[in-house]
């Protein structure tokens, strides 16, 4: 069981978004043990709101990282998506949310006398990929990796992402301008984490602010 202590030490490193990394790959164990965790792990009303896609193809990761920028910048910077293994969260359009209605009624009124309806708005979707996506950040530190979240990308990128899914079953539909992306890999402690070297230099550096104050209301 983890102590305290290290669940802190991993949240301190998870916090971080890590953009650079080291020439090893991620361990085909601990991929699939990701994938296992994304099944197990709380949804949203039990439901799925999102496709996930996991990439460790060096070509395809190259692709999306040279297009993981603003539509009018020229140069990437987001080093994140440079990661050996890539996952891409990526949303189910909002025709997905009246099957979920249906779905979420039908087992709750099986089990009570009132007939009960739910309605699921858009918002359920993100809700969705940030339960799972910051559950696997914090799994991954765990087991000694490195993350780095993003959620720029330009129409290249966009279009990557379609490529990828291009076999999902309809009605499945995707939105492709929600994606939200997760880069896992182990680092290379020789430089800073925001050290790109692409362009042999530092990228952004977040700071990452909190105050008790400002951000916490805990009422007994």
């Amino acid at each position: 069981m983890y102590s305290k202590e290290s669940i802190e030490q991993s949240l301190s490193i998870a916090r971080q978004c890590q953009r650079n990394w080291n020439s090893q790959t991620v361990d085909p164990n601990d991929v699939e043990f990701f994938k296992q965790t994304l099944i197990q792990i709380p949804k949203k009303q039990g439901r799925v709101f999102h496709y996930t896609v996991f990439v460790e193809n060096q070509d395809i990761i190259n692709n999306i990282y040279f297009n993981a920028r603003e539509e009018s910048v020229k140069i990437p910077h987001n080093g994140q998506m440079s990661a050996p293994l890539l996952v891409l969260f990526i949303p189910y359009d909002t025709g997905i949310l009246p099957e979920h209605e249906e779905e979420v009624s039908e087992n709750y009124n099986s089990d009570n006398d009132d007939q009960a309806t739910y309605v699921y708005c858009a918002n359920d979707i993100q809700v969705s990929i940030g339960i799972h996506s910051g559950m696997l950040a914090l799994i991954a530190n765990q087991l000694g990796y490195r993350t780095g979240f993003c959620s720029c990308f330009n129409s290249v990128a966009k279009k990557i992402f379609a490529d990828l899914c291009k076999d999902i079953p309809r009605p499945y539909m995707l939105d492709y301008e929600s994606t939200f992306a997760m880069g896992i890999g182990k680092f290379d402690d020789t430089r800073p984490h925001n050290y790109d070297s692409l362009h042999n230099t530092l990228m952004y550096r977040h700071r990452n602010a909190w105050d008790d104050k400002l951000h916490f209301c805990h009422i007994k």
